[in-house]
């Protein structure tokens, strides 16, 4: 397989020793590029997301036509965002203007959360209306209260069919219709959204898994019930580990056994048998 390095003249100067592309067996890996608007690459990034992301298309191109290709030549992209909540809607409406008539498979990769974030065709066209917001995760609908006094916001998460957050919204200056969406809305709205998420998913692990310490013995057991939720009933099971963690017995209890100190002891005094 014969592999050819590429130095494009024009391209911003490489920040470490890559080449601009690297072609091999037919396919032209192409380096990611930054917002720098010369050759030079210690200058300053253009003001705004919106800015950075056309001028990163633009060094992008630079380099696959000097490899005889363009943007039409694109199977795949990875996105590199350091403030994700904040400025994905932005970058990505300047994205997709770029590769309209044929959207690529796309990774978002968030570094501060070191999180991959995989897009493809399929993902939801953003919409940005006055009462409708949407991004690739989650719909912001602006609503009339049931008793008609006044408005609220419903976000809900993709594929999910009920809100995960439903709160009151902000009447207009005109004092009949309601403040329109925007970006900055949008971003806190999400922010509270995922709040709700994780403190409800923080509620139902500590209704699912439960443990306490027990000494037995002279030894000290943690004694720990998880329960597994099931559409024909639950089950749970009792575990108990020494201090390294290494498991003494198991047993099979009612998803509506109560552990206490007490029992946890009165089980471990039994030599781990099923509770009655």
């Amino acid at each position: 397989m014969s592999t050819l390095f590429h130095m494009i003249s024009g391209a911003p100067d490489p920040v470490a020793p890559f080449s601009h592309a690297v072609e091999a067996d037919g396919w032209v890996f192409v380096t990611g590029q930054m917002p720098f608007k010369t050759t030079a690459n210690d200058e300053p990034y253009p003001e705004g997301i919106e800015a950075q992301t056309h001028q990163v298309m633009h060094n992008l191109r630079t380099v696959l036509r000097g490899c005889g290709l363009d943007l039409s030549d694109v199977v795949s992209a990875r996105v590199f965002l350091t403030r994700f909540e904040d400025d994905y809607e932005a970058m990505n409406a300047v994205y997709a203007s770029y590769f309209a008539a044929h959207p690529k498979a796309v990774s978002l990769a968030d570094p501060s959360s070191r999180k991959i974030r995989p897009m493809t065709a399929s993902t939801p066209e953003p919409i940005h209306e006055a009462r409708l917001w949407s991004d690739e995760r989650w719909t912001a609908r602006v609503i009339k209260n049931e008793d008609d006094d006044g408005w609220a916001v419903a976000m809900v998460l993709h594929g999910e069919s009920e809100p995960a957050l439903v709160g009151p919204w902000t009447m207009g200056r005109d004092k009949k219709n309601p403040k329109p969406l925007d970006v900055t809305a949008f971003h806190t709205l999400v922010k509270t959204a995922n709040e709700v998420i994780r403190r409800h998913e923080q509620q139902l692990h500590a209704q699912l898994h439960r443990n306490l310490t027990v000494t037995f013995a002279g030894r000290r057991i943690r004694v720990s019930m998880d329960i597994t939720p099931d559409d024909e009933g639950a089950s749970a099971t009792l575990t108990a580990e020494d201090a390294f963690g290494e498991v003494l017995g198991r047993s099979q209890v009612p998803p509506d056994f109560r552990l206490t100190p007490h029992s946890a002891s009165a089980w471990v005094e039994s030599a781990y048998a099923r509770p009655a």
